[in-house]
This record gives C-alpha cells, sequence and structure tokens, in this order.
C-alpha cells in the first residue's frame, strides 16, 4: 500500500480576486446638542440651603481642605440644638458613627459572659444582663475601659421587668403564637389570641 507523506502546504495565500476602494465622505448631522450636569457638586450657597432643609441630627464632616470645614462646621453648629453631634474628624482620627447619643465601652469578665443568654432579634443576638462596673487601680477614669464583673450572689438572681427590643410589630407576635400553635387573628386594629378571645392586644401611641 502506497502512502502519500507529502506535507500539507502551511500559510497558503488567499488568491481569490479582490479589490480595496477607499473614499471620504463629509457628513452633516442635522440634531442639537444639549448639556446635563450630573456631577454631585454644590456651592458654598446651595449646600447651606440643602443642610438646613435636610436638618440633619447628626453629621460628619470629611473631605474637605481645612477653611472650608471648619466653615461649614461652625455654620451647622449654630444651627443645632447638640453642637456636638455635628463632626469633622482629623486624618486618621477615630469617631463613633452609632445612632446611640451616648456610648460606653467595657470589657465583660469572663465568667459574666459564660452565663449569658442570647436571644435571635432579626440579624442580631441579644441578651439582658446585670453586671457591677470596676477600673483598673492606678487608671484615669476617663481613660480607662472598665470591667463589668458579676454583681454579689445575693443579687444575681433577682428578677427583672421584660424588655422589648426594636420596634414592636403584631403581627410578629401572631405569626409566633400561630407557630406555637395558639389561635391569635386582627380584629379592628387589635390582635385577639385564644380560642376562646380571651386576650385583646392594641399598640397605643407613647406620649
Amino acid at each position: 500500500m502506497d502512502v502519500d507523506t507529502k506535507p500539507e502546504k502551511e500559510n497558503e495565500e488567499d488568491e481569490t480576486p479582490s479589490k480595496f476602494i477607499s473614499s471620504s465622505e463629509t457628513i452633516h448631522i442635522k440634531s442639537t446638542i444639549r448639556y446635563i450636569d450630573f456631577e454631585g457638586l454644590s456651592d458654598g450657597k446651595s449646600i447651606k440651603a440643602i443642610l438646613q432643609h435636610v436638618a440633619p441630627k447628626k453629621m460628619i464632616l470629611i473631605n474637605g481642605d481645612e477653611d472650608t470645614t471648619t466653615y461649614l462646621l461652625d455654620f451647622m453648629r449654630s444651627l443645632s440644638d447638640v453642637p456636638d453631634t455635628i463632626q469633622a474628624p482629623d486624618v486618621g482620627e477615630t469617631i463613633h458613627v452609632s445612632t446611640a447619643t451616648n456610648i460606653y465601652q467595657c470589657k465583660l469578665d469572663e465568667s459574666l459572659f459564660n452565663g449569658l443568654v442570647f436571644q435571635k432579634y432579626d440579624e442580631y443576638e441579644v441578651a439582658y444582663l446585670k453586671g457591677v462596673v470596676k477600673y483598673e487601680e492606678g487608671v484615669r477614669m476617663d481613660v480607662a475601659v472598665p470591667t463589668l464583673e458579676l454583681v454579689p450572689v445575693k443579687d444575681r438572681w433577682q428578677p427583672h421587668d421584660p424588655l422589648i427590643v426594636g420596634d414592636f410589630r403584631l403581627s410578629e407576635l401572631k405569626k409566633m403564637l400561630q407557630t406555637e400553635g395558639i389561635t391569635a387573628d386582627f380584629y379592628k386594629g387589635s390582635l385577639i389570641i385564644g380560642q376562646n378571645k380571651e386576650i385583646s392586644v392594641k399598640k397605643v401611641a407613647q406620649n
């Protein structure tokens, strides 16, 4: 048997007839051009008018030169009932941005932490605790981080009033009760609980 061992030609040129023609033409576009400014910047007069209208309870000023930041800081503090809630931190300065007006830091004693019973609330886990605040000897109280320790044995088992965490919703209470097999339905704005409608729960406005 004869075998053709002649290698195939590689990268053969395409000999198909072709022709390239180039030309230039001027096209008149009949349209209008409008400029719309979407840049998120405002001048001093505008930013003051916006902030007066928004009336923020807390504000942190960043990313500005020193003179402009100081001017805006003084202006906003003059309008605020609580000037300390308007802040302009220096580069590298650490501040608290929580919505809570009072923030306290402390370390939990290990024996206290191990005794906590956490409850699930949305994406968080919360626990009720009761302790005694103690400061390390020889350290100034205004710079030291205190430790929260267990209360004396005689006070540990005293009951406490129930606490409601977050916004209380009757719909969530209804869902929880029904999960436990308890009858609960809404009627005229109240949540009626029990097979014989023994309990009625209704939210009232707080003064």
